[in-house]
């Protein structure tokens, strides 16, 4: 179900932090795009006291409490997108922020590096349970 999918994208990305080499690229799983609106759906349409139990066996070291404020901290920043297309702005101060923190030595073109594709296809083909 939908409480699932959070915890199946945050396992996917452990799974692939600690499993590959350094240096290789992971595959990213065939509907994982979808997996990523499902989840950012459940975010928005869930409050933090729901959320973060969920995401408990993946920060062992923050009680459900701590947890808890986090989440809620990055929902009043807005800091959870509610879907999966990155858009072009939101390109730019990511490489602003970068090129301020001294790693990002050149910057990238937005119509070379993004494809919109598989995000536009998970938000057309997913329907959420309302709230």
């Amino acid at each position: 179900g939908v409480f699932d999918v959070i915890l199946y994208f945050f396992a996917q990305v452990q799974h692939m932090c600690k499993k590959r080499p350094h240096g290789s690229v992971a595959a990213f799983p065939p509907d994982g795009h979808i997996d990523i609106f499902k989840g950012q759906q459940f975010v928005a349409q869930n409050d933090a006291a729901d959320i973060a139990p969920l995401l408990a066996p993946y920060f062992e070291d923050l009680s459900t409490e701590d947890l808890t404020t986090i989440v809620q901290r990055y929902k009043n920043i807005e800091a959870w997108d509610t879907n999966p297309l990155l858009e072009r702005e939101a390109l730019e101060k990511l490489m602003d922020v970068m090129a301020l923190a001294g790693q990002l030595d050149q910057r990238a073109d937005y119509d070379k590096i993004v494809t919109t594709q598989f995000a536009q296809t998970a938000i057309d083909t997913v329907t959420m349970p309302s709230r």
